[in-house]
């Protein structure tokens, strides 16, 4: 008896005294290296009954299933086998900076790079994979061309803007103030209407009134 058929022989006597023991995984294992598929599916069934989340068994189940034909079964096994190794995708990482540290840097990069490739699928919305946006109208579209071609208008600094306005009122207001001066009657050159002092308390009041519109 060759080496593989005494560990089947002695998995199997093991199941028939402890039905429930794990040992139907190794059992499984040894069925599919040998190419047993249909009783490989057969113990991993009904090992998963009293060990529904025992990941390797519900690999092996998977195998045996896809190489007996049952394609819609195996996929969904091993797509729910999928879903949790995603979800924890963080392993992966944590395993990557273990290897780091140990200075196993091929092993590190490899960890790194399945990490990432579970991370990409997390990043893609459920249901949104093959999207397609439903095309704009033709006003819609034109319109977007417009704003994108339309040239970026400078705007001047307001600081030059107010600049400018200052210089302006400041002229205006020192004419007015020199015409109401000479319109009035009786009123010498010594005696003037508004001082140099009155002038400038005028402009500034006016300018702060401009500066807070603006």
């Amino acid at each position: 008896m060759t080496g593989s058929a005494e560990k089947l022989h002695l998995y199997r006597e093991m199941l028939k005294l402890d039905p429930k023991s794990r040992v139907y995984t190794l059992l499984a294992e040894e069925l599919c290296d040998a190419g047993e598929w249909e009783e490989a599916a057969e113990v991993c069934r009904k090992g998963l009954r009293f060990h529904p989340d025992h990941f390797r068994s519900r690999v092996l189940l998977g195998w045996a299933l896809m190489e007996l034909g049952e394609v819609n079964e195996s996929g969904r096994v091993l797509t729910d086998l999928y879903d949790e190794i995603r979800k924890n995708g963080v392993i992966f990482k944590l395993l990557s900076e273990v290897a780091t540290f140990s200075g196993d840097e091929d092993r590190a990069g490899e960890l790194s790079r399945i990490y990432d490739a579970f991370r990409g699928c997390e990043c893609i919305p459920s249901g949104k994979e093959n999207r397609v946006d439903s095309p704009k109208s033709a006003p819609e579209a034109a319109s977007e061309k417009v704003a994108v071609s339309e040239p970026v208008r400078e705007e001047k600094p307001k600081t030059e803007e107010v600049s400018e306005a200052d210089a302006s009122l400041e002229k205006i207001l020192s004419s007015l103030a020199e015409l109401v001066e000479s319109r009035i009657s009786g009123v010498d050159a010594a005696s003037v209407l508004f001082s140099e002092k009155d002038k400038d308390f005028i402009k500034q009041r006016i300018l702060s009134e401009v500066r807070a519109v603006s």
